[in-house]
């Protein structure tokens, strides 16, 4: 499998891969992304249901950096404040992460 760059997974605006490889891998970073209608509330990002960062949107665009720490299958979802239902979620596959300089090799799917 080719070299790793960070990666975006866009979860307001639901987009999703549909073959069984993937571009994700254990201790490497990648960009979650939630589209909202709400530039001043914050968002917050969860992976398989657990809390791992909340930011504020930054003109209608909510960014955050996702480093998964385990292998096999995440759903990853963004709510926002005062919300409590979640705006978008998507499921990926985590496969072994292996840095190699700059980039990160994903091994598996």
């Amino acid at each position: 499998m080719a070299p790793q760059r960070t990666s975006s997974q866009p979860i307001g605006g639901i987009s999703r891969h549909t073959d069984r490889a993937t571009n994700y891998g254990t201790d490497c970073p990648a960009t979650a992304e939630a589209y909202v209608s709400n530039a001043a509330e914050p968002v917050s990002f969860y992976d398989n249901g657990v809390l791992f960062g909340v930011v504020r949107p930054l003109g209608g665009i909510a960014l955050l950096t996702w480093i998964p720490k385990t292998t096999g299958p995440h759903t990853l979802s963004a709510v926002q404040a005062p919300d409590v239902t979640p705006i978008g979620t998507v499921d990926v596959r985590v496969g072994t992460g292996a840095h190699v300089g700059f980039a990160c090799v994903v091994f598996g799917n």
